[in-house]
């Protein structure tokens, strides 16, 4: 590793370091709204700080110079003039997406003028724009066929603007007035040149984002959902980001809890001059749509601050508070979760209750009630001269439950258990909570209470809405709902089930208020005295004894004054009097249990029991033994841009990149032009030198061919091209003449298909995907001409080999797309540095393939036998006429280096080319492959 890359990494650990003790605490209760109808910038702002939520700023920085100053080709040339020669540290990724740690990028250290040269002039990005849209992979230029190779990503972030360098462009964005007073700790510039993706992390900061060019869009988690994130380990390099690779297609089948964390996912899509507040501890994920700059302010929260400044001998103490509060309230929403018991539909030995639930009759179930749920208890039970008391009929179908149960439980029967699933169950209504909502949010969290209001911008007129962006009872309870699902996963379905989350005596003092409950354990005491003992000494799981205590301590309120009333008590409230007092109560209810001190330990022991396990679970993963300790390992043809470090260093003055990769266990160097003023060449000289380092299985051809059936079998070398062991980067070593080519292989190492963008406008993009084909996907054996002048022009022709091979990939929604992978009658045209042309794409079906229904091309029917009569209905006609003509597709390559005294000669190249049609009955999508190539050359 460079200096300067152990400079970027040093500076980002130190950014990124976290206080020794730091834990959400419950949001403070929401600030009451201004009088006036339309408030400030600052009162939202505060309220959402206070809160520790996050806030939309519509217009914030509506008047800052930058807005006018960093826009379009002018804004880079003044961001160029003004601090151009300041030195950066930009993140370079084979990917578009940026993730945190330091195996999924390398550190480019340059200048800010370089790092802008790589943002294509408007003409040139409009060029190769068209060329993504239209699916051609060539553009026209010196030898009548060039081609342009696809520029690097790079990615500036988290770069101090107080670097005096960079201290300049602080004129153009002032702080904003909502940030005065604060300690901030650092203001940075973000840049990216193309659309991109950062990867899903927290900052132990309060910050700002405020974007200055482009659009952005944001997705923001709670801090609770990293019992869905698999935090990386703690102590580790970038511990504050998740180890879940949320940019694979499959994602959620990996991670099962991360698609229950998306549930209470929060989405905003930001433009020149909005802000967005993002909380400490809040996950984020930031998406780039094309040439973006924005800027964002970070200072430490009260509470940080106060957690940085206690003694070290007190962490210890605050972690065990922090665990004990923490354990607390996920057990309340584990207990949130159960589901309520419901009396059956008909009870023939009781009678109906009239319409209105409650107001249905009652029945004398105490004292002189005839027909009681079992025969007198004690006589010390019933107590003297107690008047009976009248329960209703939902009361008396839980006395029910609850006798059915004491005697199940002495009669030695194992308690049946409801399972847990997930989703949750249907709401009851005495939970009071909304319906779960979709997994995937609406891009537009519901509206807050300050939605539609009016924001004023700092130095400017204009204003917008200003709002929080998880605010209301609705939002909360979504975010609740989907806690209670990850920690059920957290804690597994054993775990939950040992607790008794899905038992009958859970379900049913769940259902029971805290005044019913009193009521119904006052007469079960009375009337089945040894139903209630079996009961509560054999069926207190974690959660009932948890549910038990707490309706116990809130039913205190219930009996009034003092509670030792006697049976005139009267509820506070105004309600009825219960009939009893606390005194009264608690002697009958001891007085039925002959074991009270054995149940008073299952209480207590029990609760203790739920608070634990809940604790450990989220404890587990924050740890890292959850999950997510260690990152998703990178697919095979990838590795070369994720498990080597690389240093590259620009030089404008020189007019050359250098860079140097590892393949396998050899180092090589690998040196490639790059003219500042010939973007495409820049482009295709970064993008060669990241993929020449090959899958780490790669060989040299000698190696190759030195290796026995068995020593290659199951190893998936035989999906690889050869590397070039020596060799030359000085393309000039390439001799002019006439060459025969043989051995061109072909190793791809992505597959993108082009579908909708995530954006509103309408725009297409290049999608990831997921290898569904055997690593069979390599061309490899094919054969040709190429002509080489002195001036470095290359003319190539494929004429056979290998040259197809069918690949299915698999879009992120799941749909899977089939396609041939081919080269076949390649024609390309150009130089060294970029040549391309169009090639054959033979129909992945032959003509004789039967459907279905046995219609061919050549042979079968001519339409489906069941449908005759329709044969020429406009709708069937694609499927009746089946054709197996060929298509075109594009290529471009880039030669990367040359061995003169082997005849090798290897690069990289991407193409486009469309999926199967199904013989014409569908349209063919545009795939875009990029990947390695190698081949032999002899005069």
């Amino acid at each position: 590793m460079t200096r300067g890359a152990a400079a970027c990494v040093s500076e980002r650990r130190r950014a990124r370091r976290t206080p020794a003790m730091a834990a959400p605490s419950p949001p403070p209760p929401p600030a009451a709204a201004a009088p006036s109808d339309q408030p400030d910038a600052a009162a939202v702002f505060a309220d959402a700080e206070a809160r520790c939520v996050p806030a939309l700023l519509h217009g914030l920085a509506a008047g800052w110079p930058a807005l006018s100053r960093w826009a379009g080709p002018a804004g880079l040339a003044h961001l160029a003039a003004t601090a151009g020669d300041a030195q950066v540290q930009a993140m370079y990724s084979p990917t578009s997406t940026f993730y945190g740690d330091i195996q999924r990028h390398e550190s480019v250290r340059c200048s800010l003028r370089e790092l802008l040269n790589l943002a294509p002039p408007p003409q040139q990005d409009a060029a190769a724009a068209a060329v993504e849209e239209q699916g051609e992979g060539e553009q026209r230029g010196r030898g009548g066929g060039a081609a342009a190779a696809p520029p690097p990503h790079l990615y500036l972030a988290q770069q101090s603007l107080r670097d005096p360098g960079l201290a300049p462009l602080l004129r153009d964005v002032p702080t904003p007035a909502v940030l005065q007073g604060k300690p901030l700790s650092s203001v940075n510039l973000w840049f990216s040149s193309r659309p991109s993706r950062s990867g899903l992390h927290y900052d132990p900061h309060h910050g700002l984002l405020v974007v200055a060019s482009g659009r952005k869009a944001a997705t923001l988690l709670p801090p609770g959902a990293a019992l869905g994130l698999s935090p990386r380990p703690l102590g580790g390099e970038a511990a504050n980001h998740s180890g879940v690779d949320f940019d694979a297609p499959d994602a959620a089948e990996a991670h099962p809890a991360y698609g229950h964390a998306l549930r209470a996912a929060l989405r905003v899509s930001l433009g020149p001059g909005d802000a967005l507040f993002i909380p400490e501890g809040w996950w984020h994920q930031i998406d780039s749509d094309g040439m973006t700059l924005a800027v964002n302010f970070w200072w430490t929260s009260p509470l940080s601050a106060a957690l940085q400044a206690a003694p070290p001998h007190q962490q210890q103490y605050l972690l065990r508070q922090l665990l004990a509060a923490t354990g607390a309230e996920a057990a309340e929403l584990l207990l949130r979760g159960v589901p309520p018991w419901r009396p059956p539909p008909q009870r023939p030995e009781r009678e109906p209750a009239e319409p209105g639930g409650g107001g249905g009759k009652r029945r004398r179930l105490d004292g002189g009630a005839a027909g009681g749920a079992a025969g007198p208890g004690p006589q010390h039970a019933r107590g003297e001269g107690a008047a009976p008391l009248e329960l209703d009929a939902f009361e008396a179908a839980a006395l029910e439950e609850l006798v059915a149960l004491g005697e199940a439980a002495a009669a030695g029967l194992q308690q049946r258990e409801e399972p847990l699933e997930s989703p949750e169950p249907p709401l009851e209504p005495l939970l009071e909570l909304p319906p779960e909502p979709p997994l995937e949010p609406p891009l537009e969290p519901p509206p807050p209470p300050y939605a539609g209001a009016a924001c004023a911008a700092d130095g400017a007129d204009a204003a917008g809405p200003c709002r929080l962006l998880a605010a209301g009872p609705a939002w909360w309870a979504r975010e609740a709902s989907a806690q209670r699902q990850l920690l059920l996963a957290a804690l597994g379905g054993s775990a939950a089930a040992a607790l008794g989350l899905g038992a009958r005596l859970s379900q049913l003092l769940n259902a029971l208020t805290p005044r019913q409950a009193l009521r119904v354990l006052w007469v079960a005491a009375g009337d089945a005295p040894a139903a209630l003992a079996a009961a509560l000494a054999h069926g207190l799981t974690p959660a009932a004894a948890h549910l038990l205590t707490q309706r116990l301590e809130d039913g205190d309120a219930a009996f009034g004054g003092d509670g030792d009333g006697g049976d005139g008590a009267t509820a506070d409230g105004g309600e009825p009097p219960l009939g009893f007092g606390r005194a009264a109560f608690y002697g009958r209810l001891w007085g039925a249990v002959p074991d009270s001190a054995g149940v008073l330990v299952a209480l207590v022991g029990g609760k203790a029991a739920l608070v634990g396990a809940a604790a450990r679970a989220c404890a587990a993963a924050h740890a890292g033994d959850a999950g997510g300790g260690a990152p998703p390992a990178p697919a095979p043809a990838a590795r070369a841009a994720v498990n080597r470090p690389m240093a590259l260093t620009m030089r404008a003055q020189a007019g050359a990149c250098t860079g140097s990769v590892a393949r396998g266990s050899r180092a090589r160097a690998v040196v490639c032009k790059a003219q500042k003023a010939d973007f495409s060449k820049a482009a295709a000289a970064v993008v060669a030198t990241s993929l020449l380092a090959g899958s780490a299985q790669a060989l040299s051809y000698d190696d190759l061919q030195g290796l026995t059936y068995l020593q290659v079998k199951g190893t998936g070398i035989a999906n690889t091209c050869p590397v070039i062991e020596a060799g030359s980067t000085n393309l000039k070593d390439l001799k002019a003449g006439t060459y025969k080519f043989d051995k061109f292989c072909m190793e791809p190492t992505s597959f993108t298909v082009k579908e909708d963008s995530q954006f509103k406008d309408g725009r297409t993009e290049f999608v990831k995907t997921k290898l569904m084909t055997r690593l069979t996907y390599t061309l490899d054996q094919m054969s040709g001409t190429v002509k080489v002048d002195g001036s470095g022009n290359v003319e190539l022709k494929e004429t056979d080999g290998i040259d197809y091979a069918p690949v299915t990939v698999q879009l992120p929604g799941g749909e899977r797309v089939p396609f041939l992978f081919t080269v076949k009658s390649l024609d390309a045209k150009g130089t060294l540095d970029a040549f391309g042309g169009e090639f054959v794409v033979p129909s992945y079906r032959g003509s004789s393939f039967l459907d279905p229904k046995g219609r061919g091309a050549s042979t079968g029917y001519d339409n489906a036998v069941a449908l005759p009569a329709r044969s020429d209905d406009e709708e069937l006609a694609k499927e009746n006429a089946k054709s197996a003509a060929s298509s075109k597709g594009s290529a471009v390559f880039s030669v990367a280096k040359v061995d003169p005294a082997t005849g090798e000669i290897a690069g990289v190249f991407e193409s486009i080319q469309p999926s199967d049609t199904d013989l014409g009955a569908k349209a063919p999508k545009d795939i875009k492959i990029t990947g390695l190539w190698y081949a032999q050359l002899k005069q």
